[in-house]
């Protein structure tokens, strides 16, 4: 089946060096494993669209030129769509267009051509979060047009895929939505990549120190606050007990701060960015996984990617008892739920595994049946798939 793929949010996520942007390129090899010919339009700077830079692994991308900046990324790169989108439809011959909700509206005059019958084609609008750390200008702006979006999408567009069951609900119940309209493929993890990868802890340094890890987008809301204040007592009752953190994002410059103040720089290290085919390694060379988010609807509609990344690698997960969680999880041994988001309970649950460090690894290899199944990167696109094949014959 021929598809094509818009996604603007891959370049946002890109220029973060963050790891956002893998699901997109994950999913996108998954579904052609599955025999479709699928063609991601996605954005990159100017420079890079006339060097012909290869940003992707992924053979079938087209990069649309945009300027970024503020406001001036989306515009720049809706209009490249505008200009672009109907050569490419043509040459594509595309059963089903999938998109994010940043082009929607750019995709109207096709709907129209669509609504009168001079186009086949069908379009699904792919959400995978609810917008996040939303402020001041920039954060209604993106509210409004996320809201707008689906319910342009409700009249207009043949379905909707969501993230989570959580987030379908959501939709149903605040926008009204009609549930057999919307589908589900979640987060996934390449199973292979990450359950066979190498330790490398002696190279890092951390072959006699217990080690923490979170991985991912750094920013104010995700509970990593109170992370690092509880190695201000962690530091002294596990002194051989460190954190780790890569990522990047609106956080960082906070909790560099704040690993300073509390006079960390022994216990906390904060990493930064790294490539996403480097995080396998790290991920095998820690003892636990953290994920702390609060309980909030940003996070309980989510689908936290580092989650099946820890559990393929086997690695037990202090974990916050959000819905996002549970609904992967439920009661598995692989999890130690914190009671609530405290720098208190934290500390509790670090020390609780720290004191049964030696018997973790059998305790993690439990963990790695959960995903290896039900949450691939190909189970992913086989739902995706099985969505798309019910929104062309019913």
């Amino acid at each position: 089946m021929n598809m094509i793929w818009i996604s603007q949010e891959f370049q946002y996520n890109r220029e973060m060096g963050t790891i956002g942007f893998t699901s997109r390129n994950e999913i996108l090899h998954s579904l052609n494993n599955l025999g479709n010919f699928v063609l991601l339009i996605t954005g990159a700077s100017l420079k890079n669209v006339l060097s012909r830079s290869k940003l992707l692994d992924y053979p079938r991308v087209v990069y649309l030129p945009m300027y970024l900046f503020p406001f001036l990324t989306t515009i720049t790169f809706q209009f490249a769509l505008l200009i672009s989108f109907p050569f490419l439809l043509l040459k594509n011959r595309a059963r089903i267009i999938i998109c994010d909700y940043f082009s929607v509206f750019t995709l109207a005059p096709f709907l129209l051509f669509k609504k009168i019958g001079l186009l086949k084609t069908s379009f699904i609008l792919d959400i995978r979060t609810l917008p996040v750390d939303t402020k001041g200008l920039h954060g209604k702006i993106t509210n409004t047009r996320f809201k707008y979006s689906l319910l342009f999408a409700k009249v207009f567009f043949d379905g909707i895929t969501v993230i989570t069951p959580a987030m379908k609900r959501y939709i149903v119940e605040n926008l009204q939505f009609e549930e057999e309209n919307i589908g589900i493929w979640s987060s996934g993890v390449n199973y292979k990549k990450f359950s066979t990868a190498n330790s490398r802890r002696d190279e890092f340094g951390w072959s006699d120190k217990f080690i923490v890890m979170y991985h991912g987008t750094f920013s104010p809301n995700r509970g990593l606050q109170e992370v690092i204040r509880a190695f201000c007592v962690l530091k002294n009752e596990c002194p051989d007990t460190r954190l780790i953190m890569l990522g990047d994002g609106i956080g960082r410059r906070e909790f560099n701060k704040l690993v300073s103040d509390c006079q960390l720089e022994d216990y906390v290290y904060i990493l930064g960015p790294i490539s996403y085919e480097d995080i396998p390694d790290y991920v095998a060379s820690v003892d636990i996984g953290i994920i702390p988010l609060p309980d909030i609807d940003w996070w309980n509609t989510s689908s936290p990617m580092k989650l099946f990344e820890y559990l393929a690698a086997g690695k037990p997960v202090i974990l916050s008892p959000i819905e996002a969680h549970k609904n992967v999880i439920r009661d598995h041994p692989i999890a130690y739920y914190l009671a609530d988001v405290t720098e208190q309970e934290i500390v509790n649950e670090i020390k609780y595994l720290y004191d049964r460090r030696h018997n973790l690894e059998s305790t993690g290899k439990t963990g790695q049946d959960l995903v290896k199944d039900q949450y691939t990167w190909d189970a992913q696109a086989e739902r995706l798939s099985e969505f798309v094949n019910y929104i062309l014959n019913r």
